[in-house]
């Protein structure tokens, strides 16, 4: 019996084992000595094993124009999705209306912004200064002055109704109230004069747009840079209506004051099982074709029964048939609350 291969391997099995106990004996004497552990470590961090996904993800695009000008929002609404404006889920204020106090202090966002956008210093109604009584502003679309809170509302510049429909459905409740609290950004809450917020309502702008037309090319800037900010979406007629404002206030200069904040993309991570999948939702949308029923707005055919919370359209005249009954009181307007 050759036994030479037993030999060799045996050999080789107490250098194995030799060094094995050597690399162990120096690290006894590491931990005794130094009080180190001279256990080798990776250099690669562990990985968190809950899965996250982020909603619509897009990077800020390349730009030479200036922050706030016309022809930065008009590269901006360039990478904007179009969408329907119809989600396949019920919009529901309460999931997003919750004015939050993002930084503990007292302040919900809603005297936060009272405090940022008044032109004086504003007073409080106690001493821990958690709510604003009084102050100076001016409303941005009709440059009507308030001076008390009370008077005062805060307006989402793009409303969470029509920010539901662009595609904040899909979102769970706490990127919803997270938009619906932004103080992050200047353009997404603004003061306004409550008359002028009920008028404005939830309406897109190819429905509603202020006045002059440095107010007109303020908004319309602002209403593209949030949906930029949070990625939602554009209807057609929407962006029809933002580029031609665009065009008008290029060629005029307008804004004459760009408001050149820095942008930044809104940050919508949730894990997986909190975004709502829309591929396992029935849209119940026959066609991107507007119903002829209701000439005065473009509302998509729709195979299943639509109500007000449904689209983003307010006011707008309601003539002979009148299938979802979006003019509940008859009296030829639809949708005329939020």
């Amino acid at each position: 019996m050759n036994l030479t291969p037993f030999l060799s391997r045996f050999a080789n099995a107490r250098v194995v084992a030799l060094g094995l106990l050597t690399v162990l004996v120096l690290v006894l004497i590491g931990k005794l000595l130094f009080g180190v552990d001279a256990t080798p470590t990776s250099a690669v961090a562990p990985v968190d094993p809950t899965p996250t996904s982020t909603v619509s993800p897009r990077n800020v695009p390349s730009t030479t124009a200036e922050i706030g000008t016309a022809s930065w929002a008009q590269d901006q609404l360039s990478t904007l999705l179009t969408v329907q404006g119809i989600s396949p889920v019920p919009y529901d204020r309460d999931d997003y209306d919750n004015w939050l106090d993002v930084d503990d202090d007292c302040q919900s966002a809603r005297h936060e912004v009272l405090i940022a956008e008044s032109t004086t210093q504003v007073t409080f109604s106690g001493p821990d200064e958690c709510k604003v009584e009084s102050g100076l502003w001016v409303d941005p679309y009709s440059g009507q002055t308030m001076s008390l809170a009370s008077e005062a509302s805060i307006d989402h510049v793009v409303s969470l109704a029509n920010a539901h429909h662009s595609g904040a459905w899909q979102w769970p409740q706490a990127v919803k109230q997270a938009f619906g609290s932004d103080v992050d950004d200047p353009a997404v809450l603004a003061v306004s004069a409550t008359a002028v917020n009920s008028s404005k309502g939830s309406a897109p702008p190819d429905e509603w747009m202020p006045q002059t037309a440095e107010a007109r090319c303020a908004y319309a800037i602002a209403w593209i840079r949030i949906k930029a900010r949070w990625q939602l979406g554009v209807t057609g007629l929407e962006r029809s209506a933002l580029d031609e404002e665009l065009d008008t206030c290029a060629d005029a200069g307008l804004p004459t004051s760009p408001d050149s904040t820095p942008f930044t993309l809104a940050e919508i991570e949730a894990t997986a099982g909190d975004i709502i999948d829309a591929a396992k939702i029935p849209l119940g949308v026959a066609t991107d074709d507007c119903d002829p029923r209701y000439p005065a707005v473009c509302i998509q055919t729709s195979t299943r029964d639509l109500d007000c919370a449904d689209i983003t359209h307010r006011r707008f005249p309601v003539q002979g048939a009148d299938p979802h009954n979006f003019d509940g009181d008859d009296n030829g307007i639809g949708c005329e609350n939020d």
